[in-house]
């Protein structure tokens, strides 16, 4: 969803590929779809209550990331770049991310890719927050899983300024 709508809204509007106006933007949507994923998770479901300011904080550290990551992918694909991140956020990520099935009885690509990728920061800092994190007993503590958002979305946002803007897409 994230995938599609920053890539779809930016490559119809390129204008909105400056830094000065689509990074307030992304900030917005973050916060709006960090309150859904609170709403759906906390009073509409009841699987994690009463961490309100946990969740929220989370969320939107993770739309940011990952809204920063396919803006750079918009910026140097164009539209094609729904395509790209989802291949790449989520055909690589979710399995990467050690939340259905453990990550070590996968191939090794998938343990390379769970140490740099969103989605596995997300799952974990998220598992974190589950009262069953006394049985789980996790490898590494939520501060570690949670430095991964901001180096994820601090990463994406600097390579998009760094990659020059050639209507949109890659010319070859």
């Amino acid at each position: 969803m994230i995938c599609r709508s920053v890539s779809v809204l930016v490559s119809n509007s390129p204008d909105l590929l400056r830094f000065r106006r689509v990074v307030p933007l992304l900030a917005g949507w973050s916060a709006v779809i960090a309150a859904l994923i609170w709403l759906v998770t906390g009073p509409l479901l009841g699987v994690v209550e009463g961490h309100a300011a946990e969740v929220l904080g989370i969320a939107w550290l993770s739309v940011f990331a990952v809204g920063s990551v396919q803006l750079f992918f918009t910026r140097i694909f164009g539209a094609m770049a729904v395509l790209v991140g989802l291949r790449f956020l989520m055909v690589l990520g979710v399995p990467a991310s050690n939340m259905g099935v453990s990550v070590h009885t996968m191939p090794s690509l998938y343990q390379y890719l769970h140490a740099f990728l969103p989605t596995p920061a997300i799952g974990e800092a998220m598992r974190n927050l589950l009262p069953i994190t006394a049985v789980y007993a996790p490898v590494m503590s939520a501060f570690d899983w949670l430095i991964a958002g901001p180096i994820t979305g601090v990463v994406g946002v600097l390579i998009f300024l760094g990659v020059p803007a050639s209507n949109g897409a890659l010319s070859i």
